[in-house]
């Protein structure tokens, strides 16, 4: 019977044919068995929205600790409304949304109003805090989002592959919060809109559930996420910069890291 390459060697030539010129990374662990696969996963790049899962779990940790509550109403005030990804800025001006639907629309459709509101609410050293604990060296909550990079004194969010798959990880094995929140960041994650990257070879395919998010900004694009099927789970992500005027090219390059993940748990 032949027995199944690793993921390292099923990985190892996709992280080889990367888009030309760019600066890129990856990420892999299977939740169940601990098998990891890294490329360069301890290297350093502007987080884009990926850091988004690390508001999420302040938010769901502060629920925890009876701090906020899921359908406590946090209005949306003008000086919030910001430029970029989303639809929250361009709404109704005395708009008021539960704390459930702030995170659904970070996650889902990385909306940056709602998410800089979650980071108020939640505050930002709390998210600090989750970065610190669950992350890894590198992956960072340093600013709201403005729907560009960190311009003048501003510092940069930062992220590693491998420190959002730790933080994935510990979302996934309940190491964050209890089963019940911790079912609810898992069921928000699977609401993600944008599965052109990682999910690409997910389409009407039943058989793995996905749930993830990602991130992009001028020459970067980033995507992480969970695969689970019949045979565990792998937490994966891929980050790519340096993509010039055309980022896009790197979305089938994600498909091919997130086809691999998906059969390896199917």
């Amino acid at each position: 019977m032949t027995e199944t390459p690793s993921l390292q060697d099923q990985l190892a030539p996709v992280f080889a044919a990367a888009p030309e010129g760019a600066t890129v990374a990856l990420a892999a662990r299977h939740l169940d068995t601990g098998e990891t696969a890294g490329f360069s996963g301890n290297l350093v790049f502007p987080s884009a929205s990926t850091i988004k899962i690390a508001i999420m779990a302040a938010v769901a940790r502060a629920v925890e600790h009876g701090k906020l509550s899921l359908d406590q109403r946090v209005p949306v005030r003008l000086t919030d409304r910001k430029p970029g990804s989303g639809v929250v800025a361009h709404m109704e001006e005395d708009l008021s949304l539960t704390v459930r639907d702030h995170v659904y629309l970070m996650i889902s459709i990385s909306d940056n109003t709602t998410s800089n509101i979650m980071i108020d609410t939640a505050g930002l050293e709390a998210v600090q805090a989750i970065c610190t604990e669950f992350g890894a060296e590198g992956t960072m909550l340093n600013r709201h989002f403005f729907g560009r990079g960190a311009q003048g004194k501003e510092v940069e969010n930062t992220v590693t592959a491998e420190g959002l798959v730790n933080i994935l990880g510990n979302i996934i094995g309940g190491n964050i919060v209890g089963e019940e929140l911790t079912a609810w960041m898992k069921e928000t994650l699977g609401k993600q809109q944008y599965l052109n990257k990682l999910a690409r070879s997910l389409y009407y395919d039943e058989s793995v559930w996905y749930g993830g998010k990602t991130g992009s900004i001028y020459g970067l694009v980033h995507d992480c996420g969970v695969f689970s099927g019949t045979r565990g789970t792998v937490a994966v992500a891929a980050l790519a910069k340096d993509l010039g005027n055309d980022p896009y090219r790197a979305e089938p390059w994600m498909g091919e890291i997130g086809r691999i993940c998906a059969a390896y748990v199917r």
